[in-house]
């Protein structure tokens, strides 16, 4: 199972706790039979997930699982995931990455109780996640705020476990999202951002194009988008 918990330190904060929580709780419906993985972004401390993991078990008096639980540092998101059963995800790009990779999942967010109140007032999408934005329907779940529960979380994760078919139903709708996005699609939007570059009015706003161009092809290397 991948524990996802974002790249911003909010987002760590607010969601990495549920996962680990989660975790347990499902290791108790598979004793013995589940191992985690998380992925460590550059961006995140792994100092800082450590002492989560180890805050989470001591509470939840599950510390014989600490060795159940790998933070991989290392390798990327995509060779972390690549071999996992099953993914609870923080909302974000790293949801799109994992549906690339047709691994079952589940869309999980948190944030502060006033942000939320007023996002709810102003946002009117019927979804969060890339994933179903994507598909213009739901795919995967998405736990949000108040759903977002260590019971949501191992009910969908146990029975995408313990359902073959059901997980490769959603394989399967994966795998027709990941079909939207043709082949050479992060070469073409770097040659649209390249065109525009030195129309561009100020020396920021180049630099800003820059990096994205940039960020696009070297995704673009990483997923193979071209051949």
């Amino acid at each position: 199972v991948a524990l996802i918990p974002g790249s911003r330190a909010a987002e760590i904060e607010k969601v990495f706790p549920l996962l680990v929580e989660s975790f347990v709780a499902l290791s108790k419906q598979f004793p013995h039979q589940l191992k985690a993985v998380v992925p460590v972004a550059p961006t995140v401390s792994a100092d800082r997930l450590s002492t989560i993991v180890d805050s989470v078990l001591n509470e939840q008096g599950a510390t014989q699982l600490r060795r159940c639980i790998a933070l991989e540092r290392e390798e990327s998101l995509r060779e972390v995931v690549s071999n996992v059963d099953y993914a609870w995800v923080c909302s974000g790009t790293a949801a799109l990455e994992v549906a690339f990779l047709q691994v079952p999942m589940s869309v999980v967010y948190r944030m502060n109780w006033f942000s939320y109140a007023i996002a709810k007032r102003l946002v009117r999408l019927p979804h969060i996640s890339l994933v179903n934005l994507c598909a213009l329907r739901e795919i995967v779940p998405e736990f949000v705020q108040d759903t977002a529960t260590v019971a949501n979380l191992v009910q969908h994760a146990e029975l995408l476990l313990n359902s073959p078919e059901a997980a490769r139903n959603m394989k399967l709708d994966l795998a027709q999202l990941q079909q939207m996005f043709p082949q050479d699609s992060a070469a073409q939007a770097a040659n649209q951002i390249s065109s525009l570059f030195f129309d561009l009015p100020r020396e920021s706003e180049r630099r800003f194009h820059y990096k994205a161009n940039h960020d696009l092809l070297l995704a673009e290397r990483e997923w193979s988008l071209s051949r």
